[in-house]
């Protein structure tokens, strides 16, 4: 039995068909792998994102992790972004975050880790 989606926006049924709130795009270079995340980045869909890195590192190679299609991120999210990049440099490897929307910038700013995750980004006052 095949079943239409709902036609209400606000009623979900299991048999609905829901997009992937995140996709990672996987663009190798000669020296590092360029990771690209394209959507939402919380709790529930960064284990893709960590996979990602992961297998980057396994073949010691640095990531380029490039941020400019990322829509959301949540704390949990950066939090997981902080301990992929302990775990590279742990491993003789570079985290590298490019792409860093204003929005994002700004949250990781808030919690006072964007001089950690993009140092190239922040405005040293002295």
């Amino acid at each position: 039995m095949t079943r239409s989606p709902s036609a209400s926006p606000w009623v979900f049924h299991p048999d609905d068909v829901l997009e992937p709130v995140l996709r990672v795009r996987l663009d190798p270079r000669p020296d590092h792998l360029r990771v690209v995340p394209v959507g939402e980045l919380d709790d529930s869909s960064v284990d893709l994102l960590r996979a990602a890195v992961e297998h980057a590192l396994a073949q010691r190679r640095d990531v380029q992790l490039v941020m400019a299609e990322v829509t959301f991120c949540d704390v949990a999210a950066v939090e997981d972004v902080l301990r992929l990049q302990r775990t590279a440099h742990d491993a003789g490897h570079r985290l590298v975050l490019t792409g860093v929307r204003p929005f994002l910038l700004h949250v990781l700013t808030v919690l006072g880790v964007a001089d950690v995750l993009c140092p190239h980004l922040v405005r040293r006052v002295s």
